[in-house]
C-alpha cells in the first residue's frame, strides 16, 4: 500500500506543471517597467500599455476591461492590438493571441486624452469583462482567472502600484516555508 501511495505522489508531482502566477498588468511605458501614468494636460495623447505576463504556462488569450477611479479624468480615445480583438478596453475586450505564448508581451495599447485634471494617486485596474469575467485563456481553451496589475495616474510617494517584480513558481513559494 505504501508503494502504491508513493507511486501516486511521484506521478502527480511530475505530471502537474509548476503553478505560475498569471497576470496582466497596466504600464506607463512600452517595456512593462513602470506603473506610473502622468496626466500632464494640454490635450496631449497618453498611451497606456497592457501586458500579459505568463512566465511558465503559455496562454492563448484573455478577457477583461480597463477601469479607473473617479479621480482619473483623462478621456478614453481608443485602443489597438496586434492580436485578434473583439470589443474595446473601456467596455470589455477579448483578445486572441493566435498561438500559445509564454513570457511577457504587449497585448493592447490604450490611448487617452489628457486634461491635466486627474487627482494624485488615481488608480487604473483591470476589471471583469461583462460576459467572460477577468480571465486568461489557457492553450486548452479553459478560462481561468488572473491576478490583475494596476497603474497609478499622477503617482506620489504616498501611493504604490501592484507590479510583479519577479516571476516565480509554486515550488519556489513553498520552499520559502520549509
Amino acid at each position: 500500500m505504501r508503494k502504491f501511495a508513493l507511486t501516486i505522489l511521484l506521478v502527480a508531482g511530475t505530471s502537474v506543471p509548476a503553478m505560475a502566477i498569471q497576470t496582466i498588468g497596466i504600464f506607463g511605458d512600452d517595456v512593462a517597467s513602470k506603473c506610473e501614468v502622468s496626466d500632464p494636460g494640454g490635450n496631449a495623447t497618453i498611451k497606456v500599455y497592457v501586458f500579459q505576463t505568463s512566465p511558465v504556462q503559455p496562454v492563448v488569450g484573455s478577457a477583461w476591461n480597463l477601469e479607473w477611479d473617479a479621480g482619473m479624468t483623462m478621456d478614453y480615445v481608443s485602443d489597438a492590438s496586434t492580436f485578434s480583438k473583439v470589443g474595446n478596453a473601456q467596455d470589455g475586450v477579448s483578445i486572441y493571441y493566435f498561438v500559445c505564448t509564454a513570457g511577457t508581451f504587449l497585448i493592447d495599447t490604450v490611448t487617452f486624452l489628457s486634461h491635466g485634471t486627474s487627482s494624485p494617486c488615481s488608480y487604473m485596474r483591470l476589471g471583469e469583462h461583462p460576459t467572460q469575467g477577468r480571465s486568461i485563456i489557457q492553450c486548452n481553451f479553459a478560462a481561468t482567472p488572473f491576478t490583475p496589475g494596476e497603474a497609478i495616474v499622477n503617482a506620489t510617494a504616498a501611493c504604490t502600484c501592484n507590479v510583479a517584480t519577479e516571476p516565480t513558481t509554486w515550488g519556489s513559494v513553498k520552499a520559502l516555508y520549509r
